[in-house]
């Protein structure tokens, strides 16, 4: 296993990281999260608005078993022929127009609601219109300034290439894991038994593993690889 080629890759590496990090903290990037943000509260207005329309509609269909229910039987008319009979029945019918007249205005309640809502929603999509298109600006001017930090150091991108076709897969893909999980350096020295990164002794764990120059073993405490000198 070619120690110093991973050693050498992890130093240039560590610029293009550096670099990775600057652009990670450019306004650019700052944009584009302002941007989605904005954009993840116009998805959920969207969402709490659907989710009220749908219960607006379930209850106009409660009033149409409302209204059913409102009027008093068709017999309440039938051999009215006493005092008595037509206050009963009187009193029946003005209750059921009492019910309607409570139906009408909350039905009219909901309508005006949904014609709110409708202008609402309206809003809403042409607000996350515009911010897709600001989302797009953002995302070309990040694309920019990438494509300009990698022109820059083109050099130092090929030499990572050239050399990572003579490092071993298996220690590539550990390193990249490492890195993706911000630990850099993710290759460093076994020192007098401790992992030199995090300060660890680490020689009961890792010691029978570093006996040799090149040896290569993972840190139990930070998760780096630490090699042998």
């Amino acid at each position: 296993m070619n120690l110093d080629k991973i050693l050498e890759y992890q130093k240039i590496d560590q610029e293009i990281y550096r670099l990775e990090l600057d652009l990670f903290r450019s306004k650019e990037a700052a944009r584009i999260n302002n941007v989605k943000s904005q954009l993840g509260n116009v998805e959920a207005a969207l969402l709490r608005l659907n989710k009220e329309t749908e219960d607006l509609f379930r209850a106009i269909e409660g009033f149409e078993r409302e209204i059913s229910a409102a009027f008093p039987d068709k017999s309440i008319t039938d051999g009215v022929n006493t005092l008595e009979k037509i206050e009963t029945a009187e009193q029946a019918l003005n209750a059921c127009l009492e019910n309607l007249s409570n139906i009408e205005k909350e039905s009219k309640k909901i309508f005006d609601r949904l014609n709110s809502i409708s202008k609402e929603a309206s809003k809403q999509y042409d607000t996350g219109m515009y911010l897709s298109g600001e989302l797009r600006k953002a995302k070309e001017e990040y694309g920019a300034l990438y494509n300009k930090i990698k022109t820059e150091n083109k050099d130092n991108f090929a030499r990572l290439n050239e050399l990572n076709a003579d490092i071993d897969p298996a220690l590539m893909a550990r390193y990249k894991t490492i890195r993706d999980n911000r630990k850099m350096p993710a290759i460093v020295a076994y020192v007098n038994g401790n992992c030199s990164a995090c300060g660890i002794d680490i020689s009961i764990e890792v010691g029978e593993k570093l006996k040799n120059p090149g040896d290569i073993a993972e840190c139990p405490s930070c998760r780096r690889l630490v090699y042998h000198k």
